[in-house]
């Protein structure tokens, strides 16, 4: 123990309240329970430079890399594609994440460039518990919903609404120009929106340009 109350195992000069240098490599900090027949251990893993959470003690459970990435079920989070490897989640079996939320509230995810006003949340996939409904934002704003019976309303503006035709896909415009175009690369020309009765063997034009 310094002259400052910080302890140290095994070094003379220790940096904080609690410094913990190896025997040999890779100091640790083992919680275990009596009989030591179940265990966790957390140590520094010399040869990478990171931060490795054990169960069992020799089962690794989650690490912290060297530069900050998070693995769970992988030891090697950045070798994964790098627009996605800050968290990776793996297994050799079916793999998931859950985000659980009250019956009336919302899970959500969120892609922001800032913090602050509409850079917090300028994407955003959420699912209103409350209404059973999926919504999809983009540029900060609704821009797609999901309905509990598995209709689609496009450009929805911030409303879980019907039309009232009912139809499973429903554009919406915010103003009386087309909701839909449809035309072949370079608009050269352009195309229709077909229907088929079920059972039928010919199409319907709704609409045709």
């Amino acid at each position: 123990i310094s002259s400052a109350g910080r302890t140290g195992l095994h070094t003379t000069s220790p940096d904080a309240e609690l410094h913990i240098e190896p025997v040999s490599s890779n100091a640790s900090i083992v919680i275990s329970n009596n009989g030591r027949s179940q265990y966790w251990r957390i140590q520094n893993n010399e040869t990478d430079d990171a931060l490795v959470f054990n169960a069992s003690d020799a089962n690794e459970r989650m690490r912290i890399d060297s530069s900050g990435f998070i693995g769970m079920g992988t030891n090697t989070p950045s070798s994964y594609n790098s627009y996605g490897d800050n968290l990776v989640v793996a297994s050799s079996t079916h793999t998931g994440i859950t985000i659980a939320a009250g019956t009336s509230s919302q899970s959500t995810i969120m892609f922001a460039d800032g913090t602050g006003g509409t850079a917090g949340y300028r994407g955003r996939v959420g699912y209103a518990h409350s209404g059973d409904y999926m919504e999809f934002h983009t540029a900060a704003g609704q821009r797609m919903i999901i309905l509990s019976s598995g209709k689609v309303i496009i450009r929805p503006h911030n409303t879980t609404t019907e039309t009232a035709d009912g139809g499973y896909l429903q554009l919406t415009s915010p103003s009386d120009l087309y909701s839909m175009y449809v035309s072949n690369t370079g608009f050269a020309s352009v195309g229709s929106i077909k229907g088929v009765e079920r059972g039928a063997t010919s199409a319907y034009s709704f609409a045709q340009w």
